[in-house]
């Protein structure tokens, strides 16, 4: 399901910091909307896929685990997420399938 949506380079401006291997609080918040975004719309996030694509796009293997904790978390909602706080939500989701 995912793999029908170009989802993948809106992880790209996701990134970790080189020196010390975290997300950034701005670049966590992003994938949580991305993440959040996928989950109301029905796609399931695999949090080894993402992992591996993150390290394998040079983010420190800690900032990696970060996103694959993130997917399991909102993969984990016994609700879908509401998306009335995240902005333009639809237009995003419409881009990524485009």
């Amino acid at each position: 399901m995912l793999a029908s949506l170009r989802l993948w380079p809106m992880f790209c401006r996701a990134r970790s910091y080189l020196g010390n291997g975290v997300m950034h609080p701005r670049d966590k918040e992003f994938a949580d909307d991305i993440l959040r975004i996928l989950r109301a719309k029905g796609h399931r996030a695999e949090p080894h896929s993402i992992k591996s694509w993150a390290i394998a796009n040079g983010w420190k293997p800690s900032a990696a685990n970060e996103l694959a904790a993130l997917a399991i978390k909102i993969g984990g909602l016994k609700a879908k997420p509401s998306l009335t706080k995240i902005y333009n939500a639809e237009g995003k989701y419409l881009s990524w399938q485009a």
